[in-house]
């Protein structure tokens, strides 16, 4: 056993994993989730409070959404089908290129296909932590600290305010393999070997086929920055090789780009098609006052009473990646080394870079809204500095360790920890209502919540009335008596740091001091970590099916594939993906841009890009809209006004009306009325004039003519005989000719094919595809053939085979130095 642990990957793997299992030991028994409960199938249910994380930002994103989307991935995939297209939100959308999916990451593609079940998300979960922190671990340890203090940096990482805040959200598995691109990097530059080059490459490729832009963006500009520096720094090595230096650069951008060549692909595709939108942006997280700086230094436990008070997302001190105050302490100490080391100036650069980013200076305020940057979140950039913080606070602790007393200039350090408090001190005393503001959470729980404060004051009834006195007004009083609290916590924790840094002096007590910093920093981690104190108890969403959604199946397992319209929040997010129920409502990131101006009026306000619609307003959608979109049911928890169109089918957990006069899935017009864009097609389906029972609106250009006529009927049916996700058979027969329409989202990669020939596809009633239907009996195959998928899945797997050969192989790849290596 010790044998094995003199490895640094096996020593750093045995002591995080069991850091990562001590933390999460409820999770690991299956007694709590680190997924929130929110209401899913039901609106006016309220999750009971114990099975509730109010202290995770939107982790009903998750739930409703990226379990949902996942889950139905991989039953496709086991069933042999591509998972290529999901026909069961909005009319349909690519499936594999959506942003909570991410299964074109190898690890999270091969982690779900193994295990599905309830709990699996949990432990993955739990994996990321592991992966976060041993990269951090490893690189540490490549760039020369010791096993102790490359451990603390692995914890501190992977432990960190950002990955507990932004748990559940995908792209923090970005954030996870960033260390690992900083080693790659480092033993590439200390072995002069092509292939860490490339494994490099393979790095980046995972990253973007993680499939969050906005991260990947952030953390290719954060490595750009440190591997920029690292030439630099070896500049005097690396003259005359610049040639070489570009060729491995370029390199390992070939390999990054041919791995991640199907998601990029797909995804430039879908987003050259798609519209999307910027909450973070719209919601003002670009800049923040000043004085909010102060929460780089104290923050963490704002975040459980902000949410408390139902302030989750309008206060800005909930992106503050909070380090500890070990952390941050070690990082300050950084700045008094007085022969500062690599890799200090780039973490500097880039700490400064986002805090005056984030702060409202005007230059990069400016840079921030160029067309690139414009789209980004940059609370995405706090990943990549709780790691710069890391580093920094984890050379200072191995400078204290190695160096004598003279290596830091200690007296400046102990001045610069003094005026922390002072800081706040006279921020409270010159600007006491701004620093309130920023700084106090207010509950305002008598108007948010007042059945809690109801509970907490019958709870009290016996109790003293100066105590009850004292605690309704610390519900209350804006918070006071909670942030005298986190600054007592922060006092302390920032008070035994320095005790414990002093002792790393003093060469006795300094391998004691090391591991005390190291439980220091460990239990402080955990201590603010409310989900392992509270005991949120486990509770699978999905473990049964709702009665509605078995009336829905059974219902379109009869009459044949429709879709649904919720009203409110019922049948929320991505469930129909998992159920194999349609719905009309689209939750995805990017949507089609087809499928927003399809939406009439009152649906492409504020919400357009959900669909969603109080029951009040029912009757402000034009029904046309209803018959063409294919929507055969209306979700309502509240009764819908009585009309000849509708009629109550389900009357028990849920209301369910049936369209009576929704148009089929597919179906055969006789008339249409060309239009050369999106938008007169728009026009002239929502015009008065327009029937689409009786005609169509084709985009074809005037490519297909039909003849006028006025003879009976004026639409004929049409069988859907096969419904699978990539490929609809339709039969038909008709005595003229005429139009299919099929109510399936018009998108490049679905071809038609007429008795085994193929032929064109227009867009139909603005967002549906529409063929030319000659007279007689026909087989119509429609199938989702993107010409870019199966040829970049190849190379992709030819390229990761030549990377894994080089490592497999290494004799097989002789290449020269890129430098002499120093002796």
């Amino acid at each position: 056993m010790r044998k094995w642990l003199e490895r640094d990957w096996a020593y750093g793997s045995f002591w995080i994993g069991l850091v990562v299992l001590l933390f999460f030991f409820p999770v690991l028994l299956g007694r709590q989730s680190l997924a929130e409960a929110v209401p899913t199938f039901y609106s006016y249910l309220s999750p009971d409070p114990q099975i509730k994380t109010p202290w995770q930002v939107d982790g009903a994103t998750h739930t409703v959404d990226t379990i949902p989307l996942v889950r139905a991935s991989v039953s496709l995939i086991k069933e042999g089908v591509p998972p290529l297209w999901a026909s069961y939100s909005g009319g349909g959308q690519p499936l594999m290129s959506n942003l909570m999916n991410g299964l074109y990451y190898p690890l999270r593609l091969v982690f779900f296909l193994l295990w599905n079940s309830a709990h699996a998300f949990d432990w993955y979960f739990l994996l990321r932590f592991f992966i976060a922190g041993l990269g951090m671990f490893l690189y540490l340890r490549t760039i020369g600290l010791r096993r102790l203090v490359s451990l603390w940096g692995g914890i501190a990482y992977s432990f960190s305010g950002y990955f507990m805040l932004y748990l559940t959200y995908p792209f923090l598995d970005v954030d996870a393999l960033l260390p690992w691109m900083l080693w790659a990097i480092e033993r590439h530059f200390q072995n002069n070997e092509v292939r860490f080059a490339l494994l490099f490459g393979f790095l980046l490729a995972c990253t973007i086929a993680i499939g969050h832009p906005q991260t990947t963006i952030v953390a290719a500009l954060f490595v750009v920055l440190y591997g920029t520096w690292r030439i630099y720094h070896r500049r005097d090595k690396l003259r005359g090789q610049w040639l070489r230096v570009c060729g491995r650069i370029g390199l390992a951008m070939l390999v990054a780009l041919l791995v991640a060549s199907p998601f990029i692909i797909e995804f430039l595709v879908h987003y050259r098609q798609g519209q999307t939108a910027d909450y973070w942006n719209e919601k003002g997280l670009l800049a923040f006052p000043p004085l909010r700086l102060l929460h780089f230094i104290i923050s963490p436990t704002m975040t459980p009473e902000v949410a408390l008070g139902g302030h989750l997302l309008d206060r800005f001190e909930l992106i503050i990646p909070y380090a500890g105050m070990s952390v941050f302490l070690l990082f300050l100490a950084s700045f008094f080394i007085k022969q500062k080391p690599f890799p200090l100036a780039p973490l500097y650069a880039w700490i400064g870079f986002v805090v005056l980013k984030n702060a409202g200076f005007p230059l990069l305020q400016w840079i921030g809204a160029l067309p690139v940057f414009g789209q980004i979140g940059w609370y995405k950039a706090y990943g990549p500095m709780a790691g710069a913080l890391v580093i920094c606070a984890g050379i200072a602790f191995e400078t204290i360790l190695r160096a004598d007393a003279a290596a830091i200039r200690w007296r400046r350090f102990s001045q610069s920890v003094a005026v922390i408090p002072l800081l706040f001190i006279a921020a409270y005393l010159f600007a006491p209502a701004a620093f309130r503001q920023a700084y106090v959470p207010n509950f305002d729980l008598g108007q948010r919540n007042p059945a809690l404060v109801g509970k907490i004051t019958g709870a009290l009834t016996k109790w003293p009335s100066s105590i009850r006195t004292i605690a309704l007004e610390a519900l209350q009083n804006h918070g006071y008596y909670f942030t005298i609290g986190l600054f007592a916590e922060a006092i302390l924790f920032a008070g035994l740091a320095f005790l414990i840094i002093y002792f790393l002096r003093v060469e006795r007590y300094r391998k004691r001091a090391v591991v005390a910093m190291l439980f220091l920093t460990i239990f402080e981690l955990w201590w603010y970590m409310p989900k392992v104190r509270d005991g949120f108890r486990y509770v699978d969403q999905y473990a049964e099916t709702p009665p509605y959604v078995k009336f829905l199946r059974e219902r379109m397992a009869k009459d044949g594939v429709s879709r649904t319209f919720s009203l409110g929040d019922v049948f929320a997010g991505h469930i129909g993906e998992l159920y194999r129920i349609q719905k009309s409502q689209n939750s995805y990131a990017v949507k089609s841009r087809r499928y927003v101006t399809f939406l009439p009026d009152v649906l492409s306000g504020g919400n357009s890009l959900t669909a969603e619609l109080s029951p009040e307003k029912i009757s402000e959608v034009p029904e046309k809209f209803f018959d063409a979109f294919n929507v055969r049911y209306l979700l309502s928890e509240e009764p819908l006004p009585a009309t000849l169109e509708r009629k109550l089918i389900y009357d028990a957990d849920i209301k369910i009306y049936e369209n009576k006069t929704v148009l089929p899935k597919a179906y055969i017009v006789f008339q249409k009325r060309s239009a050369a864009s999106s938008e007169e097609a728009r026009a002239v389906f929502y015009g008065e004039s327009f029937d689409p029972h009786a005609g169509v609106v084709l985009e074809d250009r005037n490519a297909v003519t039909l003849q006028a006529t006025t003879a009976a009927p004026i639409r004929a049916g049409a069988t859907v005989k096969s419904y699978q996700s990539n490929k609809i058979v339709v039969e038909t027969s008709a005595d003229r000719d005429g139009i299919l329409v099929l109510s399936e989202l018009f998108y490049p990669g679905w071809n038609a094919y007429l008795d085994g020939k193929r032929v064109p596809v227009y867009p139909a009633n603005v967002m549906f595809r529409g063929i030319f239907l000659p007279s007689g009996a026909h087989t119509v195959t429609f199938r989702f053939e993107p010409w870019w998928f199966w040829p970049s899945v190849t190379i992709s797997l030819l390229t990761l085979l030549a990377v894994l050969g080089t490592f497999a192989f290494p004799a097989a790849i002789k290449t020269r130095p890129l430098f002499k290596k120093t002796p």
